[in-house]
């Protein structure tokens, strides 16, 4: 969110701008103003019942990072300057960027991207300058230039964030280049000997740098195009490509995925495939402890890379031990429900979002509980379908001894005809297993507030549709 935010940095060239303009403005520019304050209403409300204004004036976006003193610091000024060089891009290597640089014939070369650096200084040192003692018809542009250059850098120089992020310089990125582009403009007009030799060299030290530059990103893209890049560089896109296509070719109504969770927009492959797969009916995800046996015939995906069935599409290779960073499994053949160990639930009840038990099994060696489940259809809650599981254990006087509360299956994935098995273990289970009678389970949605935490209960109703409460109870012993 923060890099969104720095983008407020662009009124002050914006504002600039206006004021310079003022007498040209008609009541025609006053009802465009209004209405884009009526545009960014929501923008502006939203992040205020959401509490990320004060988050951000407390420091507290950034989970694992306390907040820091607010005081001036000179980073955003020296990621600026790494920033327009280039000279960063091997760090993208991850774990092999030593191994990177090291098959780069050149890599000397590297601090003379920096170059760019400064001429984009000594272009703004010139600008300034010149607005200051030549005032002429572009001075509004030196000036403007100036301030879009200044204005992100000088924006971060203040720590009111928690981590510091390069993204956040580039508002002003492009500034950098149009003040050389300016002030060679300046000097082309008039040149003098001096200037006509310092043009000479500066554009022969710009053409040499950014020659360098275009050869260090095709070797950079060769590199990470290839070999696995942990910590850095993401899996490239085409390695998704040839999967998709072998998906394709069968022409699914369902694609059932086990890779790195079932939240579209927060798991990276899950948010990926979704989007791949945007031409088929039917795409779920699943999460670990979370098994699914569809109804109906259903392609399979996942990082099975020892499977002997279906088609493996491998990633890239590691570029020392030559092993894959992973792969993407297709099959038609999922897993099949072994009913052993699980007692039948006979109970005529189910949750009012046509979620029922119908089996379970306890394993109190390893302070597992799974329980498999049946919907009528996908189930949304009071703010969404982000069910949660409520598993409370109790001994034979009715005392609370462990619980196990976990994530259920979205409920936007459920389908008729489907057996969903969640299994929810915890230590403290295991621990205590032999004071556990029974267990209470329930279903439930969170919904943060700005100041408070609220948990909606799923309603347990019976045969007929009657509520008869929130739990449904198991005796285990």
């Amino acid at each position: 969110g923060q890099n969104h935010y720095l983008n407020f940095v662009l009124l002050l060239p914006a504002l600039y701008l206006l004021w310079q303009g003022r007498r040209k403005l008609t009541r025609f520019f006053w009802i465009g103003a209004l209405l884009a304050l009526i545009i960014s209403l929501p923008f502006l409300i939203g992040p205020a019942f959401a509490s990320l204004m004060d988050a951000l004036l407390n420091g507290r976006l950034a989970q694992r990072n306390s907040a820091r003193a607010v005081a001036v610091s000179a980073e955003s000024f020296l990621a600026f300057a790494e920033l327009l060089s280039g000279a960063d891009l091997p760090r993208w290597a991850g774990i092999h960027r030593d191994l990177f640089l090291e098959r780069l014939p050149i890599r000397g070369a590297l601090p003379l991207f920096y170059g760019v650096s400064l001429l984009a200084a000594l272009s703004a040192m010139w600008l300034a300058f010149r607005s200051l003692v030549r005032r002429d018809a572009l001075t509004p542009v030196r000036v403007t230039l100036l301030l879009w250059l200044l204005c992100a850098p000088l924006g971060t120089a203040i720590t009111w964030f928690p981590i510091f992020n390069d993204h956040y310089l580039l508002p002003s990125h492009a500034a950098a280049y149009l003040c050389i582009g300016a002030c060679l403009g300046d000097w082309l007009r008039r040149p003098s000997r001096a200037q006509r030799a310092l043009i000479a060299i500066g554009g022969a030290a710009l053409i040499a740098i950014v020659a360098l530059q275009a050869w260090l990103q095709l070797e950079f893209l060769a590199f990470v195009g290839k070999y696995a890049t942990p910590n850095g560089f993401s899996t490239p896109l085409g390695m998704y490509m040839q999967a998709r296509q072998a998906i394709l070719a069968e022409r699914p109504e369902q694609v059932l995925a086990r890779l790195d969770g079932q939240y579209i927009g927060y798991n990276e492959q899950a948010s990926i495939w979704n989007f791949l797969l945007y031409d088929v009916p039917t795409v779920r995800f699943l999460q670990a402890g979370i098994e699914v046996y569809p109804s109906a015939p259903t392609l399979f995906i996942s990082h099975r890379c020892d499977s002997a069935e279906g088609q493996t599409f491998y990633w890239r290779r590691d570029p020392i031990s030559g092993a894959p960073e992973g792969c993407f499994h297709i099959t038609h053949n999922g897993p099949t429900f072994d009913p052993s160990g699980f007692t039948p639930f006979s109970q005529q009840a189910r949750f009012a979002n046509t979620a029922q038990l119908t089996a379970f099994r306890w394993q109190p060696e390893s302070g597992c509980l799974a329980l498999a489940w049946q919907a009528e259809a996908p189930a949304h809650g009071v703010v969404s379908d982000f069910f949660q599981g409520a598993v409370k254990f109790y001994n034979a006087a009715g005392e609370l001894v462990a619980q196990a509360d976990g994530y259920f299956w979205n409920g936007r994935y459920w389908r008729k005809g489907d057996l969903i098995v969640r299994t929810f273990c915890a230590d403290s289970v295991r621990e205590r297993a032999e004071q556990i009678a029974f267990v209470r389970i329930g279903l439930y949605t969170i919904e943060d507030r700005r100041d408070e935490r609220l948990f909606h209960n799923v309603a347990v109703l019976n045969a007929d549709g009657t509520p008869i409460g929130q739990f449904l109870e198991l005796k285990l012993r």
